[in-house]
């Protein structure tokens, strides 16, 4: 008990003195986090062989050293980084994350100013990297839905989707009124379940709720035996009773939003001081118009969810706020140099509204073209830009032109006679302990961090 009170006052003083930042990783579904936490803490554990040219503690000379410390939250699995790492070493990309998970990093350095060197010779900066499945990032919205508004909702898309139709025939069949017992919920949650898989295959993004895709301990728990009511239903439900099949559906998503995705969310999304955006819009340019909408849409509803506001001494104890937000378009080699700034944009296009609300509010935002570890080389071929990879499906180096970025979304009519072919490709190999090759990592230390190792 003593140790653990003497661990919590530790970490108050980091927050009261502006010397502990929790950092959210967010994105959706293979938009990188995982990756670019892994080459974040490589970057920092294996700085002095790291090319960081544009973290100014590191470039200066006053990094003294990261290490990884431990984490007093210990319901909450570690970050696995070697695991991870590993991964990256034999030329595979890291495995998705199944389950959250966290890391806490110390980075020590000398302050700046010769008075303050001689008065603290070093300092301590934490740093809490939060790691968890997209799938789980789509129920934040839920907070603040209703059964019957998240049906519409999902009733939306599934209307504009040729691949829901049989199952929303089946839906718009059922009787709101028919006792519970006397509908098979199980089996066709199963086909809602199956529903959300397959499109995610095809590039859907906007698929809730979250844990029927991953549900990690939650898999045959019958919270999540429920599915959207998109057929008719009475102004009044007081004439259904509460064993009816519409009530017992809404009890359960009223269940999972109070049981799991609040709990969720107070634990972890309200309590971080710093957000990364990644944003994989070339791999929704790949699969389509409907695919490039719904992940606007996601991106878009989700960050409605954070908590953003100027810092200050009460808010780090007691509310902390998200007052820096990077953007970053991940997944950058995939295309050549010519066409950053264009896909630099055209993220400020996507994401226009998030962005309008930050400015609203006052809160310091970039949009920064990144890739965690890149795994092609650029060049030329015929004095025309070109990338050099190993392709992800085939395993063969392959030299292509990926083609131009668009500087915005693209309007409908664009698609009648234009696509997008981004290739994936395998991460180069890159041994334990030694730099991994990266785009921009230093300068999203720099943003992140940089403020607070003066």
């Amino acid at each position: 008990m003593h140790s653990n009170w003497q661990s919590v006052g530790r970490e108050w003083l980091k927050r009261g003195t502006d010397q502990h930042l929790r950092i959210a990783v967010t994105g959706l579904r293979q938009s990188g986090k995982t990756t670019l936490v892994t080459a974040l803490i490589d970057a920092l554990l294996n700085w002095q062989k790291a090319r960081l040219p544009m973290w100014e503690v590191a470039a200066s000379g006053r990094l003294l050293g990261c290490e990884q410390s431990r984490y007093d939250l210990l319901h909450i699995p570690t970050f696995p980084y070697p695991v991870m790492r590993e991964q990256l070493a034999n030329g595979q990309w890291p495995q998705a994350t199944e389950t959250l998970n966290e890391i806490r990093l110390t980075i020590r350095y000398q302050p700046k100013g010769s008075l303050r060197q001689k008065l603290t010779p070093h300092r301590d900066l934490l740093v809490d990297l939060f790691d968890y499945p997209g799938e789980w990032l789509l129920d934040l919205p839920l907070l603040e839905q209703s059964y019957l508004q998240w049906s519409d909702n999902v009733r939306r898309n599934l209307e504009s989707d040729p691949l829901a139709e049989p199952f929303l025939r089946k839906l718009s069949a059922l009787d709101p009124s028919s006792n519970a017992t006397d509908i098979p919920i199980k089996e066709i949650t199963q086909d809602y379940r199956q529903y959300l898989v397959t499109s995610r295959k095809q590039g859907g993004y906007w698929l809730t709720p979250g844990r029927q895709l991953l549900p990690g301990e939650l898999k045959d728990a019958p919270v999540l035996d429920f599915f959207p009511w998109v057929g008719k239903i009475a102004t009044n439900d007081k004439q259904y009773s509460k064993h009816s099949c519409f009530k017992v559906l809404r009890q359960r998503y009223d269940y999972y939003r109070s049981h799991i995705v609040t709990p969720f969310y107070k634990e972890h999304f309200s309590r971080f001081d710093r957000q990364v955006v990644l944003v994989d819009v070339l791999d929704a340019l790949n699969h389509g118009p409907v695919a490039v909408s719904q992940l606007q849409k996601a991106l878009s509803e989700v960050l409605k969810s954070f908590n953003y506001g100027r810092r200050s001494l009460l808010n780090r104890l007691f509310s902390p706020r998200v007052d820096k937000v990077v953007f970053a378009a991940t997944q950058a080699d995939r295309i050549t140099m010519d066409q950053y700034p264009a896909l630099s944009l055209l993220i400020d296009d996507l994401l226009a509204n998030a962005m309008g609300r930050l400015r609203f509010n006052g809160i310091d935002y970039q949009t920064m073209v990144t890739s965690a570890v890149v795994a092609t080389e650029q060049g030329k071929i015929q004095n025309k830009p070109a990338l050099r990879g190993k392709e992800l499906s085939s395993g063969q180096w392959l030299n292509v032109f990926p083609g131009g970025v668009p500087k915005e979304v693209p309007e409908p009519h664009f698609w009648n006679t234009h696509q997008f072919d981004y290739p994936s490709f395998s991460p180069i190999a890159t041994p334990m302990g030694s730099p991994m090759k990266h785009m921009r990592l230093d300068a999203l230390l720099e943003y992140l961090i940089g403020d607070k190792l003066v």
